[in-house]
């Protein structure tokens, strides 16, 4: 997402409270959910303009794909927000799981789920999947947002950030919240899907100092 008025660049890593914090930039431009497109959001079918959903640009593909100059990428204060990496793919699989029952398909237990590599990285699934370091770090692992805050601690970290950006005190809204009696929890884990999920998501546990 992309606030050229606000000189503010946010790297939304899917499951982390994202559209929360869209809603709020939106809210202060004026726009509504379908306007979207303004800030760099919404849906993308040009392979060279980045994935499916805009909203999930890597921090390295804005520059990439044309969205914004080099100099601004430099200039824009840039953030993004993370998250226990098990709570994170929990999350993923009660959405999909609810999405699922809702259509009527056949259910993917969460033991399979966290095994799905999709090929194409453009795709949603994909970029719901990949190691959120992906998102905020180069190929060569040099961090490439000014601040990464903490989903577990969003309220506390975010506020000195938006009075920065905006100028005053912002409300956070809380929205698309997968409901956490729909599936697995933490305490739901075996301990080979923690194996699993430590070794798929090493590089996330190593640079945001969550612990298995």
């Amino acid at each position: 997402m992309i606030s050229h008025p606000l000189k503010t660049l946010f790297v939304h890593i899917p499951k982390t409270g994202g559209q929360s914090i869209e809603s709020v930039f939106l809210k202060d431009a004026g726009l509504s959910w379908a306007e979207r497109g303004q800030l760099c959001l919404g849906r993308n079918r040009d392979p060279a303009r980045g994935p499916t959903r805009l909203a999930h640009l890597y921090a390295d593909e804005y520059v990439r794909c044309g969205h914004i100059s080099g100099a601004a990428f430099d200039a824009y204060l840039k953030f993004a927000i993370v998250r226990h990496p098990y709570e994170r793919v929990l999350s993923e699989y009660r959405y999909r799981a609810a999405a699922r029952r809702k259509r009527g398909d056949p259910p993917v237990s969460f033991d399979a789920f966290i095994r799905l590599r999709p090929e194409d990285e453009r795709l949603d699934l994909a970029r719901h999947l990949v190691p959120q370091n992906r998102y905020v770090s180069d190929a060569g692992g040099r961090l490439l947002v000014d601040r990464v805050l903490h989903l577990e601690r969003l309220e506390e970290e975010v506020a000195p950030l938006f009075q920065k950006i905006f100028r005053r005190m912002v409300q956070l809204p809380h929205q698309n919240a997968s409901a956490a009696g729909d599936g697995p929890r933490r305490a739901d884990l075996s301990t080979d899907q923690k194996r699993y999920l430590q070794e798929r998501y090493a590089e996330d546990f190593a640079a945001f100092g969550y612990e298995g």
